[in-house]
């Protein structure tokens, strides 16, 4: 039986913005799919802590990334419960 497994991540794109900041940007892998989207948020590497993808000094940034990423696993809840078909990218 194959396992239905679910991986949220965060990390910086590596292309800087004009006032030298990265954007978070997230990665959804499901079922060895991936899905990539953007954040609302964008800050320098040295702010950054790329092993646990998140902010290093703001807990609030990384509270609202948690939160974000509760409302993925939200959705494929949902989605399941239904019984649709979930890819990364739905």
């Amino acid at each position: 039986m194959a396992t239905n497994r679910l991986t949220v991540n965060y990390y910086l794109h590596p292309t800087k913005l004009q006032d030298g900041t990265q954007r978070v940007r997230g990665r959804i892998i499901y079922n060895r799919q991936k899905a990539e989207f953007s954040t609302e948020y964008s800050c320098h590497a040295k702010e950054w802590l790329s092993k646990e993808g998140e902010f290093k000094k703001s807990s609030y940034l990384n509270e609202e990334l948690i939160k974000q990423k509760g409302e993925i696993f939200k959705k494929k809840s949902q989605l399941e419960f239904e019984k649709q078909g979930i890819t990364a990218k739905k």
